[in-house]
Order: structure tokens, then sequence, then C-alpha cells
């Protein structure tokens, strides 16, 4: 019985442990990863996927595409559409996988010149940390909206 309770434990220890190992694969910047919990969209950012996309789409059309795109994602959810004389907001929330926090995403089509300007933040609700995972919400969300709007 003693032996049977121990390979439980190291099981348990074991998988405590790869559990451990997925979540610091996943953290690309420790010193940003820990201490912030929302990451935007920055026309110079260093991560190119991080930077506002250009479009000649008119607003609505960019805006109805955000949505599809959110439909279709797993665990996103379209909260609300706001439409104003300078554009459209989307937001957006999205629910982790495995521990099911929240995080807001706010999707905003303006106009710059004769183009559509596509920015986006997203915001944890809880945490002072968020292990990157606001700067991946944007990277999926936008990387699917650049296949959206290239058709």
């Amino acid at each position: 019985m003693k032996r049977r309770g121990r390979t439980w434990a190291l099981v348990g220890v074991v998988g405590a442990g790869a559990a451990l190992a997925a979540v610091a694969l996943q953290v690309d910047d420790w010193r940003r990863d820990l201490t912030t919990n929302h990451a935007r969209t920055a026309p110079h950012a260093t991560d190119s996927r991080l930077r506002p996309l250009r479009t000649t789409l008119d607003a609505s059309t960019v805006a109805a595409r955000v949505e599809e795109v959110a439909r279709s994602l797993p665990r996103w959810e379209v909260v609300a559409v706001e439409r104003d004389p300078g554009g459209v907001t989307v937001r957006l929330m999205r629910t982790t996988r495995l521990l099911r926090f929240r995080d807001d995403v706010t999707v905003r089509v303006a106009p710059s010149g004769s183009a559509w300007v596509v920015t986006a933040e997203s915001r944890s609700r809880v945490g002072r940390g968020d292990l990157g995972q606001n700067p991946r919400n944007l990277r999926e969300l936008l990387g699917a909206l650049r296949d959206r709007l290239e058709r």
C-alpha cells in the first residue's frame, strides 16, 4: 500500500512539473510577462505581428470581418460593436483554456488618410502579469484577421 501511495505522489509531482514547463515554454519575455497584464498594437513594435493593420476596405466591412474571425476562433466571443463618426470599435472577450481567465480585447477601426487602420488592445481582468497571454491574444486575432482581409 505504501508503494502505491508513493507512485501516485510521484505522478502528481511529474504532472505539476509538466504543467509548469508548458506554461514556461509559452512565455516570450519574462521581464514583461510577470509584471504586465495588457498588450496593444504599436506602429514600431519589435514583433511585426503586433503592428496595426492598414486596409482600403471600409470600416463596416473590416468590423464585420473582425466579428467573423472572432466567432471562428475557439474561446473568443463578440461582446459589442460600437459605431461612431470616427470609425468602429469591436469589443471581444477571450477565455483562456486552462484556468478560464477572461481577457478583454478591443479592436478599433479608424480612418487614416485614404485608408483605415486597425489597432487592438488586450487586457487581463485579473492579475499583475499575464505570462504573455495578451500578446498571444493579439497575434492570434490579428493573424487570422490579416488572412481574412487578404481574401
